[in-house]
């Protein structure tokens, strides 16, 4: 099914304005840098924590998101040039990948999108 003009455009920039309003921003700056060794970001949407991972911390950054201009967006978002980031078309729900996949799970603002909150934090 092709995501309509309001999915593909407005939405991502609406998802993006609001996700990148100072107080968010100062939740992110806080918890973010906190993650260390392979990371799972649940909902990397834009890619709006890139620029906070502590790239002293981080071996690898392995970020998912169903939408599709969400990701396309990450991929150009600014980050610490040391900071590899590999962006995946996934839901929280129903990773890709064992569980041990990772040392560290973010998830910033993401579970009320999910379709199932619960799902997603197992």
């Amino acid at each position: 099914m092709k995501a309509s003009l309001y999915q593909h455009h407005l939405l991502p920039h609406l998802i993006n304005c609001a996700g990148g309003a100072k107080v968010i921003r100062r939740q992110r700056r806080e918890v973010v840098p906190r993650a260390k060794g392979d990371v799972l970001e649940l909902g990397i949407g834009g890619g709006l924590n890139l620029t906070w991972y502590d790239t002293h911390r981080v071996t690898s950054l392995t970020g998912i998101d169903p939408s599709e201009a969400l990701r396309v967006k990450a991929v150009t978002a600014p980050r610490p040039v040391s900071l590899a980031v590999s962006v995946l078309n996934a839901e929280a729900e129903l990773l890709p990948f064992e569980s041990s996949h990772s040392d560290t799970n973010v998830c910033t603002f993401t579970l009320c999108s999910v379709h199932s909150p619960q799902d997603t934090l197992a």
